[in-house]
């Protein structure tokens, strides 16, 4: 609302949150409404129904939308409207204001806390009102907060809290308008506010209703931290959040802060609490050494439940007052001319160098590739004086530098770094770890190391010395297969038997490679399971194909060689060979390639003969060599009947059918009588079952033996 610019609630600080001026006045945080607008049926409520909370205090409310089978609806576009009343129930004039906050915990209930995609002031109309619209999450909420502003005359009074979806095509609603029309569902509830702080923050003498008498307890993030002495202004900052007896926040107080330690000369100042209950304390640190932080709320009072009560408020910490410590370390600036480089850790496909020596270039980035199934990636920092001797002890701040390129999902796809600062061990080394919770095709994530240094001699200026690594998250194209692998390379197989025979396509860093086109062709000795002696087939995500091979039980031994070729890629992911490899040009494809080259570059999207020292050569084609031996005579089995032998009946099934009927022989060295045996149906189909019938003379035993040869 306009009015708010000379109020407590001129800017809506939610921390982490770009934020625009609407209006001229009103500052709210923007989002993106992707959200759909509401579907036949779909209902809403709000919770609480009403809620009281004294000024500055951000209460929260959660808006849940049900879709018309009762289940949460996803991505519903739902408009808040804020109406504001004084105690004698008329429309607020200037002198009342509540407005949309940022609620936090406990006071936050379940759901996603968004912030306003858009929203509206409006001060001119006989309702005061505020206006802002949200998308509910995948459990079919939205949650926001309403806080009564602080210094108002009075600061007392109501808001009346409407919550519809927006809709002029269900319903017979008439009009998207941001305000609620016929057909639109809505739920009610409302906010009254109590007495709460002052507009400054400042004390008075006995009152239980300013907004330092209120809080009740302060948490100091971080609370401990290492800082460079005289690289800057302000170069220590804490952050404290206040809270009343209740874990609400406490906006519009100002704490007081002391400094004890190799800076106890420093002046401290903290900012009046925000919208968020959160008080920015900050000081200079220019000598080296440690500091003890603390912060506390000067009262005065017997509101502020102390035992036995305050009784004097002189801007020193007494008994009752809420307070809480930090500890920061003022760290001398490295030598002149020290020097930091960041690498990353799988698969570098540049090395990367350090800073120039007496400049601040930042060097060479390095530069890795991680499949998308990873889903960390560790950054090391190598700190070294002048003469190349690691430094230990160093202060180094880690930051995510840039994020390009990447598919990042809204509130699930969150990259953070295990540490954002670290000191360097004996080796001079600092490490922290990227996590990307969801990696995507092409996604690169860039990481910064800084330290500071002196300009010129031990206490002159300093300067930030960086170093920046740059990890891209990408699974191989089929072109980029470089070796092949066959397995097993040798193997000895009884005549008659099967055995599978894999080719594993893998990239320069022995990643699997898939939808690459292998050839298998066999010489010598038995054939492939569907009787030919070429086939060709596509690796699978693990960079895997496959083929058997086999020989006829009567067949002779001997020996097979399978080899398997690289002859083209599936570029469309339809499991063909849509790309032939040229075979016509020397070291036109990547597993031409002889040591430390390579066709493919960092990105892996365009040929660049990237120079890679020590990179194993390809290699197109590889063998597999099968022993195909006699096995052992089967022991006549033992006849129910007391005969000295057992006819055997076995079939041999017409190539690449397994249909026909079987023929019946004897054993030798066993009586000859009949047996015969059928197959229905005659031909062997994939899924229909087949019965074979054996007839005999009683009592005789039958042994069938049985092999598959697949089309």
């Amino acid at each position: 609302m306009s009015r708010t610019s000379s109020k407590t609630l001129t800017r809506l600080c939610i921390g982490g949150v770009a934020a625009a001026t609407i209006g001229g006045a009103l500052v709210l945080p923007f989002g993106t409404a992707n959200a759909a607008t509401r579907a036949v049926g779909d209902t809403i409520s709000i919770a609480p129904t009403s809620s009281t909370a004294s000024a500055g205090t951000c209460r929260a409310y959660t808006v849940n939308v049900k879709d018309a089978a009762g289940a949460n609806a996803q991505a519903r576009s739902v408009t808040v409207r804020l109406t504001e009343r004084t105690p004698a129930g008329q429309v607020a004039t200037e002198s009342f204001d509540v407005a949309f906050c940022a609620p936090q915990a406990p006071d936050a209930a379940a759901g996603t806390v968004v912030t306003p995609a858009a929203a509206q002031t409006d001060s001119t109309t006989a309702a005061d009102t505020d206006t802002a619209t949200f998308a509910t999450d995948a459990q079919g909420n939205v949650t926001f907060g309403v806080v009564g502003a602080i210094g108002g005359n009075p600061q007392t009074g109501t808001a009346d809290i409407l919550a519809f979806i927006d809709d002029s095509t269900a319903n017979g609603a008439t009009a998207n308008n941001q305000v609620p029309n016929a057909g639109e569902q809505t739920a009610a509830s409302s906010l009254t506010v109590t007495a709460g702080g002052t507009a400054t923050g400042a004390t008075t003498p006995g009152s239980k209703t300013t907004a330092n008498e209120v809080v009740r307890g302060i948490t100091l993030t971080p609370p401990s931290q290492i800082v460079v002495a005289n690289s800057g202004t302000n170069n220590v900052t804490v952050q404290a959040t206040l809270k009343n007896a209740a874990g609400d926040t406490v906006i519009g107080a100002t704490p007081t802060a002391d400094v004890t330690g190799a800076n106890d000369t420093a002046t401290i100042s903290c900012s009046q609490s925000d919208n968020n209950g959160v008080s920015t304390c900050q000081y200079t640190a220019p000598n080296a050494g440690n500091d003890n932080i603390l912060v506390y709320v000067n009262q005065f009072g017997a509101g502020n439940g102390a035992t036995p009560p305050v009784t004097t408020n002189n801007d020193s910490l007494n008994s009752g007052e809420p307070s809480a410590t930090a500890a920061a370390t003022a760290q001398a600036p490295q030598a002149v001319n020290t020097t930091v480089l960041l690498q990353c850790a799988t698969n570098r496909t540049v090395a990367g160098s350090a800073s120039t020596v007496g400049t601040n270039n930042t060097g060479t980035q390095s530069e890795c590739e991680a499949p998308l199934s990873q889903t960390t990636e560790v950054f090391t920092a190598t700190v070294r004086d002048a003469a190349g001797t690691p430094v230990s002890g160093a202060l180094v701040n880690f930051a995510i530098a840039s994020n390009t390129a990447g598919v990042n999902e809204s509130g699930t796809d969150v990259e953070t770094l295990s540490a954002s600062q670290a000191l360097t061990d004996a080796s001079g080394v600092a490490t922290t770890t990227l996590t990307n919770a969801k990696p995507s095709q092409g996604e690169r994530i860039a990481v910064s190391a800084t330290i500071t240094r002196f300009i010129a001699g031990t206490t002159g200026p300093t300067q930030a010395e960086t170093s920046t690594s740059r990890v891209t998250f990408r699974n191989p194209t089929p072109a980029e297969a470089r070796n092949i692998v066959v397995s097993p390379a040798s193997d000895t197989v009884t005549v008659g038997g099967v055995r599978q025979i894999t080719a594993t396509a893998t990239d320069r860093f022995g990643r699997p490679v898939q939808g690459v086109g292998v050839n298998f062709a066999e010489t010598g000795t038995g054939r492939f399971t569907n009787g030919d002696s070429s086939v060709t087939r596509v690796t699978n995500a693990s960079g895997v194909a496959s083929i058997e091979v086999t020989t006829q039980s009567n067949e002779a031994p001997g020996q097979e060689t399978v080899t398997a070729t690289i002859v083209g890629y599936d570029t469309n992911g339809d499991g063909t060979v849509d790309a032939a490899r040229d075979t016509t040009v020397t070291n036109n494809d990547e597993c031409e390639q002889p040591t430390g080259i390579t066709l493919y570059g960092q990105n892996g999207t365009a040929p660049g003969n990237v120079q890679q020292p020590g990179l194993k050569a390809g290699n197109c084609a590889a063998t597999s060599t099968i022993n195909f031996v006699a096995g052992a005579a089967s022991p006549s089995p033992t006849a129910t009947t007391g005969a000295s032998a057992t006819p055997t009946a076995t079939s041999t099934p017409t190539s690449g059918t397994g249909g026909g009927t079987p023929t019946p022989t004897n054993t030798p060295n066993t009586p000859q009588g009949p047996i015969s045996a059928t197959v229905s149906p005659t031909t062997i189909t994939p899924g229909v079952q087949s019965v074979i019938t054996v007839t005999g003379a009683p009592g005789t035993v039958v042994e069938l033996v049985a092999y598959s040869r697949p089309n």
